[in-house]
C-alpha cells in the first residue's frame, strides 16, 4: 500500500532545519546592521570634519560678529558638535551619532579647530590625532593630520 503526505519525523526534521537556517539568517542581518552603523557614523563624522574645514577655508561665518579664528568639531562619546569660534566666542550645533555607535578614543586635541583660510589644524608638529568609532564587533578610525587632511 503506498503512502500519501509525509511522516511526522520528516515533518519535524524540516522544521528544524529551516529554524536552523533562519536563526543563523537574523545573525547575519544583526551583524551586518552593527557593522554599518559603525561605518554610517564614521561617514558622518568625516563629512562634518569636512564641513567646517570647508567653512574655514573659505572664512564664512554664520552666527559670528567679531572676526573668524576656526571652525570647530568637538567630541564626547555619543555625538559631537561644530562650531565657529570668532573671537574666543563659540556657537554650534550638537549631533548624536547613530544607536549602538560610540566614540571611543577621542582625538587629541579635542576640539579640532580648522583655521580660517587654510592655516591647518591644532593637531601640531606635523603629527596625526585619531578618533575611533565602534559598537560591540566593528572599529572605524578616522585620522586627522595638522595640514587638515581627513583620513
Amino acid at each position: 500500500m503506498m503512502r500519501k503526505g509525509f511522516s511526522m519525523v520528516e515533518m519535524i526534521v524540516v522544521f528544524m532545519i529551516l529554524g536552523i537556517l533562519a536563526t543563523s539568517g537574523i545573525t547575519v542581518t544583526q551583524r551586518s546592521g552593527r557593522r554599518q552603523s559603525v561605518q554610517s557614523a564614521a561617514e558622518q563624522i568625516r563629512g562634518a570634519l569636512r564641513q567646517a574645514q570647508a567653512q574655514a577655508l573659505t572664512g564664512r561665518k554664520v552666527n559670528c560678529v567679531n572676526p573668524l579664528d576656526s571652525w570647530n568639531v568637538n567630541f564626547t562619546a555619543t555625538g559631537y558638535s561644530i562650531d565657529e569660534e570668532c573671537g574666543g566666542v563659540s556657537a554650534g550645533s550638537a549631533v548624536k551619532l547613530p544607536v549602538g555607535a560610540k566614540i571611543t578614543t577621542l582625538p587629541s586635541p579635542n576640539p579640532i579647530k580648522f583655521k580660517v583660510l587654510g592655516q591647518g589644524t591644532n593637531v601640531t608638529g606635523g603629527a596625526n590625532t585619531t578618533l575611533q568609532i565602534t559598537n560591540q564587533e566593528e572599529t572605524a578610525s578616522i585620522i586627522i593630520s595638522s595640514t587638515g587632511e581627513i583620513q
